[in-house]
């Protein structure tokens, strides 16, 4: 008899890993949950473990179609396929196993819209973390899983329920996001006209590159968002009216350096991406100098824009807060 965890306990228990609050999961060849727990005192004795304390309660509990789908204070049982790929599953002990970071993005892009799953990818894929229990708090990071390993177990999940979405957002999700502002920027910037984005191609996000400078050696400088086959970069200034005069010189040199290496560098901040008139203007400055041919005829364009833009900037910026709020507060 196994204790299957899923949804947001597992979610919480991977974002304790990242942190290195946790022990690595191991990986495992469980497909079926055929042994999950499933009467209420196994699964009371269960959450008293020592590996699930940190985790808030109730705890999201996988069980077999034909189960129970009972909810205590303590466990939220969730029914779901018996059958699933390889690499479903990892273990934390013998008898609990916790949802892989693919299929926890599988059972909670469900609940989600287009734009939240596009930002819980982001995440996902990125080097943060928001703690849904401190109110969003930025943590940095390794990334959970690659963009390209999260599409190659949806493909494998295809006829399962929210799949599709699931795979599309994944397709507008890039890898290496350092704070969900970028993930926003880069995602309103590339995503096709039909969801809402301007339609640019997709940058690459804080690519490292080499930058010689005034003293001939060279070093290692990231660019937020970067076109590099066009020179093109834009940088996002996430304080600009409260850094340092330290950090605001650190930064001036930073991007003196790019421009003094045949980059053009565009810079942004919290305020003018949040206007969705500027960011307009500023993307099809973008479009521009990438060479893009903006042609558009969706009638309603501008609204599906303006649309998407107050999606992103209107809540909290985690995707999972409102399913974070309703466990807590049924």
């Amino acid at each position: 008899m196994r204790l299957f965890l899923g949804g947001l306990s597992a979610f919480e228990y991977w974002n304790e890993v990242r942190l290195g609050r946790m022990p690595q999961p191991r990986p495992s060849r469980i497909t079926s949950l055929r042994s999950c727990a499933r009467r209420e005192d196994d699964i009371l004795a269960f959450s008293r473990r020592l590996a699930l304390r940190r985790l808030s309660r109730p705890l999201d509990v996988l069980v077999t179609p034909g189960s129970s789908n009972h909810q205590s204070a303590f466990a939220q049982r969730q029914r779901t396929s018996i059958d699933l790929p390889k690499g479903s599953f990892c273990t934390i002990d013998d008898d609990i196993a916790i949802a892989s970071p693919e299929l926890c993005f599988l059972h909670l892009s469900r609940h989600l819209t287009l734009p939240e799953a596009v930002l819980f990818a982001y995440e996902l894929h990125g080097d943060y973390c928001l703690l849904l229990d401190r109110d969003d708090r930025l943590e940095n990071c390794r990334p959970l899983v690659s963009r390209q390993d999260l599409a190659r177990f949806l493909d494998l999940c295809k006829d399962a329920k929210g799949a599709k979405q699931a795979r599309k957002a994944v397709r507008y999700a890039l890898d290496h996001a350092r704070s969900p502002m970028e993930a926003k920027v880069a995602f309103l910037l590339s995503a096709s006209s039909t969801v809402g984005g301007f339609g640019i191609r997709q940058p690459e996000l804080n690519r490292e590159m080499a930058i010689s400078l005034p003293n001939g050696r060279c070093q290692v400088r990231s660019c937020d968002l970067l076109w590099q086959d066009k020179n093109l970069a834009i940088e996002y200034d996430s304080s600009s009216h409260h850094e340092e005069l330290s950090d605001i010189d650190r930064d001036a040199r930073r991007r003196n350096q790019l421009v003094l290496n045949g980059l053009t560098v565009l810079t942004v901040t919290r305020r003018q991406v949040r206007d969705f008139a500027y960011l307009e203007g500023l993307a099809g400055d973008i479009g521009r100098l990438l060479g893009d041919r903006q042609r558009c005829r969706i009638p309603d364009i501008r609204l599906r824009r303006w649309k998407l833009h107050h999606a992103l900037f209107s809540s909290s910026n985690s995707p999972l807060r409102s399913l974070h709020n309703a466990r807590r507060h049924p």
